[in-house]
């Protein structure tokens, strides 16, 4: 069983330390390590979590957005401010 992420405050916290000019939702992702756990629970391989990137961010596509953000404790909004901004 996968360890929760990160709390609403310890998520907050950590992403409003970060440079604007990094991906905040891939350095959580990198942090703790989650990739793996995204993979199994979206249903695809590790590549192609590593290859949700287009450009300088990772974007998650829409029909996972709910996963990653209940794996990384990140709300959705946060993950994709473009669809649940």
């Amino acid at each position: 069983m996968h360890k929760p992420g990160l709390t609403v405050i310890e998520a907050v916290a950590y992403l409003s330390g970060m440079t604007k000019k990094r991906n905040r939702v891939l350095e959580v992702v990198r942090k703790q390590k989650l990739f793996v756990p995204i993979a199994n629970a979206c249903g695809v391989t590790r590549q192609a979590v590593h290859d949700w990137h287009e450009g300088d961010e990772w974007r998650v596509p829409a029909q996972y957005v709910r996963k990653v953000a209940e794996i990384t404790g990140l709300p959705p909004e946060v993950i994709r401010p473009d669809i649940f901004a």
